[in-house]
């Protein structure tokens, strides 16, 4: 009896190891099969998108070349959203570019190459009908590398607002240290605006508003250096100058 319980759970092991070995197997084909399915998808960059063209409609128009995957369109930023809005505009979202994913890269490069510059078309009372494809086929560019991009995007901008943040709550305790000691300043009467510094009160300079010093200086009286027809000079004696003398000095007779 004990030799056949020992061999029931070494079958009962086995049959674990069998399962084990083959979700292995299974695990590592999927990922064989992702990879392969990751090769050969293409990825189209869409470098504007006209207005009011969402990611629904952007597979519907391209639809019609190929098999999509995924989309990924930027949002225009909500600032310029809400002038457009104050202007008169639509609150509509719009997009300023993207990323669209082919299942088969040589239909993405097709697009690339062929969709580029062309006429939108589709429904003629659409608002994009009359633009144009402004579409380039990316080689060697992954999904996982936008997603890697976007990624360091997001952290690179948290990590901007951290040190603004934190200069922020620097600045404000500088300034408040700085409140707190002229508080303790005027405490003691050594405030700039405190009525009872005596230095204040003593520097004329830095009170004007209180002071009543007027000049104190000689102030000298002007010379009069001509009286008439008469010159002095030096306080000596008058020069009497006739008015014929200056008629000939002039050239007259």
């Amino acid at each position: 009896e004990v030799e056949e319980d020992d061999e029931v759970e070494e079958d009962d092991e086995d049959e674990e190891d069998d399962e084990d070995d083959e979700e292995v197997e299974e695990g590592v084909q999927k990922l064989i099969n992702y990879v392969e399915d990751q090769s050969k998808r293409g990825v189209v960059y869409i470098s504007r998108v006209p207005p009011h063209v969402t990611p629904d409609i952007l597979r519907n128009l391209l639809s019609n070349y190929g098999q999509i995957d995924r989309i990924y369109l930027v949002a225009e930023d909500s600032k310029v959203r809400k002038r457009r809005a104050k202007s008169g505009g639509t609150w509509r979202k719009h997009y300023i570019e993207g990323w669209i994913e082919f299942r088969d890269r040589e239909v993405a490069k097709w697009a690339g190459e062929n969709l580029n510059g062309n006429q939108i078309g589709g429904s003629r009372r659409s608002s994009y009908y009359s633009d144009i494809w402004l579409l380039r086929y990316l080689p060697n560019f992954k999904w996982s590398d936008l997603v890697d991009e976007i990624v360091n995007q997001k952290a690179l901008k948290q990590q901007r607002f951290k040190s603004e943040l934190a200069l922020a709550k620097r600045e404000n305790k500088i300034y408040l240290d700085r409140v707190a000691q002229a508080k303790k300043r005027d405490r003691r009467g050594e405030g700039q605006f405190n009525p009872k510094n005596k230095r204040l009160r003593e520097n004329p300079i830095n009170n004007n508003k209180n002071s009543n010093n007027k000049n104190t200086f000689k102030q000298q009286k002007p010379l009069n250096l001509r009286k008439r027809n008469n010159y002095t000079f030096n306080n000596s004696k008058s020069i009497d100058i006739s008015t014929d003398f200056i008629a000939k000095l002039m050239g007259g007779k």
